[in-house]
């Protein structure tokens, strides 16, 4: 059986999904929320010189700066729902790549 992936165009003050496509005009194309923000995000280490360390630079320079890009970003919530929380009592914040672990945050590491 194969999935059904909805690829309606939604307008950008609409969008409330990172599964939902939208039209990015600097970048000429219909992407997802999801690959719109994980371009902004996207960083490489490099430019290694002797007596420095390498520089962290944007891998997408042009969408690091984008305004729409900027205006996904604040209809769109960053973090992903689907990530479990800390599991120590007050702390509300969400963990990446806890696995089968007791999920922890870098403040309670």
């Amino acid at each position: 059986m194969t999935a059904v992936i909805d690829r309606t165009v939604v307008p950008v003050a609409r969008l409330t999904k990172r599964s939902q496509f939208f039209r990015c005009e600097p970048f000429s194309a219909v992407i997802t929320v999801k690959a719109c923000l994980a371009r902004q995000g996207a960083t490489f280490v490099g430019g290694r010189m002797k007596g420095h360390v390498p520089a962290q630079h944007a891998a997408f320079p042009g969408c690091a700066r984008c305004e729409l890009g900027a205006a996904v970003m604040r209809r769109v919530p960053a973090a992903e729902p689907s990530l479990p929380k800390c599991s120590v009592v007050g702390c509300n914040a969400r963990v990446l790549g806890a696995g089968r672990r007791t999920p922890l945050c870098e403040r309670h590491r």
